[in-house]
């Protein structure tokens, strides 16, 4: 079977769902396993023939280790997981062993000159394609980010697949609508606030999200209700997370969604909402989802609530979008 895997801090959802489409545009017929649903084939499954898989490589515990790909997409590296990569350096190190299994035969799709790739590309004897030479086309999805992932789609897509035109390439990517819970469109609160739900759950990936909100939709406020994602990623990554929400207009934190972690005193939704108060932003953190939700409804046709997180608050945008 011929595996091309995904992986990477992050992108690595949106790259899959691009590139599977991108192949099954061009008539490859790939099956494909995704980390979200795709809404070009409404689901996270595709299926095709049996001797093509594209599939989303987690690197969390290591699993992308299991793997034994042809082509490995490798968006980017950046510190995340933290319960399981107690610093950087072995989370790199996880990238660089994924990288190196390759081997000479196989292609790794990579940005060479990205933060921290020379470490993770360092020793790497298969071919290494810069996927930041890649061209293009206008697409559904907004900001520089989504860009990327197109280019490293198309890129893995065609390295795949070398008779795949540019023109081909291009048509399913203008056209590829989305993912679920990647800055999906909700509806609109009575009171006509524009709502989106989107997973940014690390403050590069919030950043960013924010940045391209702002560059389209320059008019409007922008409202974040924020669920932080793990006890072990708030505390580890509290400044980065201050700074990123300090660049919403308002920010209203929920209480940290724990998944598989207990409490850990001192990180909680309030030392958030300080945290982003000391990088100027403007946040308060609410004791629950009823709360949040009273608040968000507050909100007019002059702003823009972004329900953003890991967590189950995609829970609260279809609730004030059903009011």
């Amino acid at each position: 079977m011929r595996t091309i895997a995904v992986t990477g801090t992050h992108g690595k959802t949106t790259t899959t769902g691009m590139l599977a489409a991108t192949l099954k545009h061009t008539g490859k017929d790939p099956s494909a396993i995704v980390g979200s649903i795709v809404s070009d084939f409404g689901s996270n499954y595709l299926q095709g023939r049996d001797d093509l898989l594209i599939v989303e490589a987690c690197e969390y515990k290591d699993h992308m280790l299991k793997l034994s790909p042809e082509i490995l997409v490798i968006t980017n590296a950046e510190w995340d997981h933290t319960d399981y990569f107690s610093t950087l350096e072995k989370m790199l190190e996880s990238f660089n062993k994924a990288a190196r299994a390759v081997g000479k035969e196989g292609i790794v799709v990579a940005a060479p000159n990205g933060e921290n790739m020379s470490i993770v590309l360092n020793g790497v004897t298969s071919r290494v394609v810069d996927y930041t030479k890649e061209t293009v086309p206008t697409l559904k999805l907004l900001g520089e980010f989504n860009r990327e992932n197109a280019r490293a789609a198309k890129t893995a897509a065609r390295a795949a697949f070398p008779d795949i035109s540019e023109s081909d390439a291009d048509e399913a990517l203008k056209n590829f609508k989305g993912l679920w819970r990647r800055f999906e469109y909700k509806g609109e609160t009575p009171n006509g606030a524009q709502v989106y739900d989107d997973y940014a759950h690390h403050p590069t990936a919030i950043e960013r999200t924010l940045h391209a909100v702002r560059e389209k939709f320059s008019s409007k406020k922008i409202a974040v209700a924020f669920h932080a994602h793990l006890y072990s990623r708030t505390r580890d990554l509290m400044k980065g997370f201050g700074e990123a929400l300090a660049k919403a207009d308002e920010v209203i934190i929920a209480p940290i969604y724990p998944a598989r972690e207990e409490p850990i005193p001192g990180i909680t939704n309030h030392a958030l909402a300080e945290a982003v108060v000391a990088h100027g932003g403007n946040a308060r953190a609410l004791g629950s989802f009823d709360e949040i939700r009273k608040a968000l409804l507050e909100y007019d046709s002059n702003t823009l609530i972004i329900t953003m997180g890991a967590g189950d608050i995609y829970k609260v945008a279809e609730q004030i979008t059903d009011e």
